[in-house]
């Protein structure tokens, strides 16, 4: 029987992997801690970027830490060997588990946690959602990424916010 993520995700009834050994059982990231000074040749071993440059702008895209390659890696591994398994039956679990993980680590409901292709995707969803109207006010600032203040200004349009 095929595990209904959305009738679950909608009922709050979201489960939890805890162990992830019989998906990848070789999984060891690296951990870093709040105490791990920036800059490091420690730090800089985490990624693997050429050490002709600093890389400073990984809010954008790019520079994934190595570990989190290996582990997008080892999914596209097991999603090649069985794509509709997969595609089917073992991500739409992984996913549920990662935002039911995700929630209680914020504090918050699996079913209130959204997830979304990047950062632009999640802020546009957030602002077309509010009720704005006449005298509402959106703040940001100056150095708000392009696509965003976009969308600001087309919902401020759109609403007379």
């Amino acid at each position: 029987m095929m595990y209904s993520w959305a009738k679950a995700w909608a009922a709050g009834d979201v489960p939890e992997i805890t162990d992830t050994s019989s998906f990848f059982p070789s999984a060891t990231p690296l951990r870093v801690d709040a105490t791990t000074p920036l800059g490091t040749p420690h730090t800089r071993d985490l990624f693997l970027l050429t050490d002709e440059f600093t890389y400073l702008n990984h809010g954008s895209f790019g520079a994934a830490p190595r570990d989190i390659i290996e582990a997008q890696r080892r999914y596209q591994d097991r999603m090649e060997a069985q794509p509709v398994r997969f595609m089917d039956r073992e991500l739409p679990l992984l996913l549920t588990s990662a935002a039911a993980r995700l929630a209680r680590y914020i504090g918050c409901e699996p079913r209130d946690v959204v997830p979304t292709l990047n950062a632009t995707t999640g802020v546009n969803a957030v602002l077309r959602s509010l009720s704005l109207g006449p005298g509402s006010v959106i703040v940001t600032l100056n150095s708000v990424y392009p696509a965003v203040l976009n969308t600001i200004n087309y919902v401020a349009s759109r609403t007379g916010a």
